[in-house]
């Protein structure tokens, strides 16, 4: 992130609509588009280990990165939950 010329500030924030999900806020970050991807090695609580399914929010995809490739381990699509959902009992 040397190239301070294409940066702006940015609200680098988690999937639900909580205000405690604000990681950063006014943070200088390279320009982005829709469906760029940003690196978050070492997330605490985004973490896969620590990740819930709190809001119906899918647990992050774990990706493995070495110099010759890049393989997707886990993925977690939002029919996945849909069992655990189906669950719930609702009283009358």
């Amino acid at each position: 992130m040397k190239d301070t010329e294409n940066q702006e500030p940015c609200t680098i924030a988690g999937p639900t609509c909580s205000p405690a999900d604000v990681l950063k806020s006014d943070y200088p970050f390279p320009k982005m588009d829709v469906g760029d991807l940003m690196v978050t090695p070492n997330i605490g609580a985004y973490s896969y280990t620590l990740a819930t399914n709190f809001n119906s929010v899918t647990r992050p995809e774990i990706v493995v990165v070495d110099s010759s490739k890049v393989e997707l381990l886990k993925s977690e699509a939002i029919g996945d939950l849909a069992p655990a959902m189906m669950e719930i009992d609702l009283v009358d």
